[in-house]
């Protein structure tokens, strides 16, 4: 048969040539040689045989029995598709398009793919389909797309037909069409294309075009990544951290995240970041967190830079860095990141990593509110709240809050119905505010649940309700909130809204003290001084937490440990002690510290007998309204026994109050009528002073005291001067306060 060819061949036959070119090439009959190959297809070539001219050039562009020679290639290559060689005209479109051997030039690219695609060439018609979807080489024409797209799929083109799934999914070229799509999808999955089975996954994941069916899904998503298709390993490790159509499994979802993510697929890298950052399938591990979500940032992906400012701003893994944080955060808010937004806004409200910038904070909350984001409405509802970088403006305020407080944002939902219980910005509404403290309240925010208790307690907008009140403040107190623990604390001491119990009353004063509250020390120090109906007083404990309260400047703590050491109550006697209670009491004007300082200098208990001190802090003390003070003052001057301040006994002297219960400034008119007598007493005192102007100046101010209360005078036959014991001192049975809060000057 060769020998035929060969005789042929020499004979010129072009068709001989090029056969006998073939079996040179192949091996054929024939042993293999290149070279002759070369020799028997150029001789066929240059009788303008265009298969022949095709098969020349592509020796030429390998370098098969020939130098490697693009030019030569070329040349060959254009004079086979110039004869209209189909595959001539293809590979002319592979050169020009990769500029191998001539100048890339995507126009001719495309003129070339056409001419072959015009004769049925199906990689040149999926790759004109192509062109024509970029707009390369081409204007781009989606119509033009799918037609070509179209052709390669009926001849059987696999990536031509994922294409053309592409197209109906997305209307390009063509209506949508998702069961079309999938059908395309389906026929490319089938023969094994990882892209397809991917598609195909996702339609059955979606319901798109299909019924949605999780197993069918995971079918196909394990076939794409079996084949190591990064997205197909993505998305099976997102089934199994979402537990969807199968159990979840985070430590299934590490291993094909890990997969997805050596390939570089950014969301993979994101995700499996956020595995080792919150420990889910792996432990906890901040540096390869980092790590992961650098590179996934460096990618671009505005979630992972939002983290990396995260991880910056709150130190977690390396040190804390606000200048780093706001890089992040400004380079995932350029994209639009709402989060990031947000907290790029805080870092210039805040003025960290940043200058603070109230309009530059205010304008991306803005931009975060209008992507939806809950927490950029509320802070913008807290700016035009308190006017920080705006001018204060309670409307707004409310709007940015509702919008927040409908996407169930707590603080927004808990801060409207603070604006409807005081009527900031509208109309007070009990009923409204109630409605956003339940909203919040049923979320958790203890805040609101305070409220709650105490419109349940007051009846503020609805009828008394003290058990839901005390319930309400229940659940505020065990979440720590101070106001609450205090209000039980009383309220338990008192016996009001709920049935009296002492240990539960020192179980939450103890609660606030122990987050600090100086009220909560100082209740529990008097708690402790007069016991329960059961249980007996504790001093020790009294004075323990006396001293913590006065230690915070707490004023009425100050008086009762001067009080508690100037008469040995549960403590050894010391009136140096008690001399320097007093005065730290009385430099923060307390009345009764004062009036008890002056009697100490006055009769020189715990320190150097200094009448002129003493008459210095009686004097001060009976302008605060310190009733004995001004009799001491009188005593002084008449230079009789000095007597210390004495509750009972003034509310009796100045009352007819009989009752040993202590008397409280709240509990008018007998404080007014005490600071009334006062002035007056004081007035008797300033009476033989050279100058009328202070003396003028009490005698008005008790004389207006009087007009407000309408009571008669004492008179000066009823003072009491101690109580028998020749010490000087009243009785101290108590302190000065009463109701639920305590004032600062006791």
């Amino acid at each position: 048969m060769h020998e035929y060819l060969i005789e042929k061949a020499n004979q010129g036959d072009a068709e001989s040539q090029l056969q006998l070119g073939y079996l040179y090439g192949r091996g054929q009959d024939l042993q293999q040689d290149d070279k002759l190959a070369v020799f028997w297809c150029t001789k066929a070539a240059d009788q303008e045989h265009s298969e022949a001219q095709y098969l020349v050039g592509s020796c030429y562009f390998v370098g098969r029995g020939v130098s490697l020679d693009y030019q030569k290639a070329y040349c060959w290559y254009l004079k086979s598709a110039e004869h209209g060689y189909s595959e001539a005209q293809y590979q002319l479109g592979q050169i020009f398009a990769s500029g191998q051997g001539v100048p890339q030039d995507d126009q001719k690219s495309a003129y070339w793919y056409s001419a072959a695609a015009e004769q049925g060439h199906v990689e040149a018609q999926f790759l004109l389909g192509q062109r024509y979807a970029r707009g390369q080489g081409v204007p781009q024409d989606y119509q033009k797309s799918f037609y070509f797209y179209t052709q390669a799929s009926e001849q059987g083109h696999v990536y031509a037909q994922l294409f053309l799934g592409i197209c109906y999914e997305f209307g390009q070229g063509v209506p949508t069409d998702h069961q079309k799509a999938f059908a395309w999808y389906f026929k490319s999955a089938e023969l094994g294309v990882a892209i397809s089975q991917y598609f195909l996954g996702r339609c059955y994941f979606e319901g798109q075009g299909v019924a949605r069916n999780f197993n069918n899904s995971f079918k196909w998503y394990s076939k794409a990544a079996e084949q190591g298709y990064a997205s197909a390993q993505y998305a099976i490790g997102l089934m199994h951290a979402e537990g969807k159509g199968l159990q979840q499994d985070y430590k299934q979802a590490v291993y094909w995240y890990s997969k997805a993510a050596e390939q570089g697929d950014v969301n993979s890298q994101y995700l499996l970041g956020s595995c080792y950052f919150y420990g889910r399938g792996v432990g906890i591990d901040y540096q390869k967190a980092f790590g992961l979500y650098s590179k996934a940032a460096e990618q671009g992906l505005s979630g992972a830079e939002y983290l990396l400012g995260l991880m910056y701003a709150e130190g977690k893994g390396l040190q804390q860095d606000y200048k780093q944080a706001v890089y992040w955060y400004s380079k995932a808010a350029e994209q639009g990141h709402s989060k990031a937004e947000f907290r790029l806004g805080k870092c210039f409200a805040a003025g960290c990593g940043v200058q603070r910038d109230y309009e530059r904070a205010l304008y991306l909350f803005s931009q975060a509110a209008e992507k939806g984001y809950a927490e950029a409405k509320a802070s913008l509802g807290e700016m035009y709240e308190a006017g920080q970088g705006v001018e204060q403006d309670y409307q707004k305020a409310i709007s940015c809050y509702s919008q927040a407080a409908k996407q169930g944002h707590v603080f927004a939902q808990y801060s409207l119905g603070i604006l409807y219980f005081y009527g900031r910005g509208v109309s007070q509404n009990c009923q409204e505010s109630a409605c956003w403290f339940y909203d919040a309240a049923y979320q958790g925010h203890a805040g609101a649940q305070f409220y709650l208790g105490l419109i349940n307690a007051e009846g503020i907008g609805f009828s008394h309700d003290f058990q839901l009140a005390v319930e309400w403040y229940t659940k505020a107190a065990e979440q720590g909130y101070l106001d609450a623990q205090m209000v039980l604390g009383e309220e338990y001491r008192d016996g009001n809204i709920v049935r009296y119990s002492y240990s539960k009353a020192i179980y939450w004063f103890t609660r606030a003290a122990e987050q600090g509250h100086a009220d909560a020390k100082y209740n529990l120090g008097l708690m402790y001084i007069e016991g329960g109906r059961l249980e007996p007083p504790c001093y020790r404990k009294a004075t323990y937490w006396h001293i913590e309260a006065a230690e915070q400047g707490h004023t009425g703590a100050q008086f009762f440990l001067g009080m508690i050491y100037s008469e040995g109550q549960g403590v050894s006697r010391n009136y140096h002690e008690a001399l320097y209670w007093y005065t730290k009491a009385a430099e923060q004007e307390h009345a009764d510290a004062q009036n008890n300082l002056g009697v100490m200098y006055a009769i020189g208990k715990g320190g150097q007998h200094d009448v002129k001190m003493g008459s210095y802090w009686c004097t001060k003390a009976a302008i605060l309204g310190c009733a004995y003070a001004a009799h001491n003052l009188r005593l002084m001057h008449a230079e009789e026994q000095v007597v210390p301040q004495d509750h009972s006994r003034a509310a009796f002297k100045y009352t007819g109050y009989k009752g040993s219960q202590l008397v409280s400034r709240f509990n008018q008119p007998f404080s007014r009528r005490a600071e009334s007598n006062a002035y007056t007493d004081l007035c008797d005192y300033d009476d033989s002073k050279e100058s009328d102007d202070e003396y003028d100046e009490y005698f008005y101010q008790a004389k207006d005291m009087r007009s407000e209360i309408n009571f008669d005078f004492v008179s000066d036959e009823e003072n009491i001067t101690g109580d028998g014991d020749g010490d000087g001192y009243g009785d101290h049975d108590g302190d000065s306060f009463g109701g639920h809060y305590q004032d600062d000057d006791g």
